[in-house]
């Protein structure tokens, strides 16, 4: 009978709205510092060599929530050990970035896997 309880368009759109609720499952975000070339200069200079994090200068935009964790998987595509310091953030000290002092540097084609909370709200940055 009409009008009595949900109808079909009524639990469509609750399903719709459940699916768009749910958190999205974290899966660590993937830098990888490489070389490249990129027109930094005016048009008409030439490209300049750089490194790069995933082809992107700078380097890709990483959002988090307060409370929650970031997990990046760094791949070393440069020619030397490197590593991501990250400025601003309180953060274990195995996961800042110094090498030498905080990590042991992520050798070439090595891999590392940074995973720490965000207790603060802010705007930072890494390199």
């Amino acid at each position: 009978m009409p009008g009595k309880g949900p109808n079909r368009r009524h639990v469509l759109a609750g399903l719709a709205a459940v699916s768009i609720a749910r958190p999205v499952a974290a899966s660590p975000i993937s830098l990888r510092p490489a070389p490249s070339r990129v027109q930094l200069a005016p048009e008409g200079y030439g490209l300049t060599d750089v490194w790069a994090f995933s082809d992107e200068v700078p380097g890709p935009l990483l959002r988090g929530r307060q409370g929650g964790r970031m997990q990046v998987r760094v791949e070393n595509g440069l020619g030397e050990s490197t590593s991501v310091h990250w400025h601003g953030l309180r953060l274990e000290n195995a996961m800042d970035g110094v090498p030498g002092l905080t990590q042991k540097a992520i050798e070439p084609g090595g891999l590392f896997d940074y995973d720490f909370r965000l207790p603060d709200a802010g705007t930072y940055w890494y390199h």
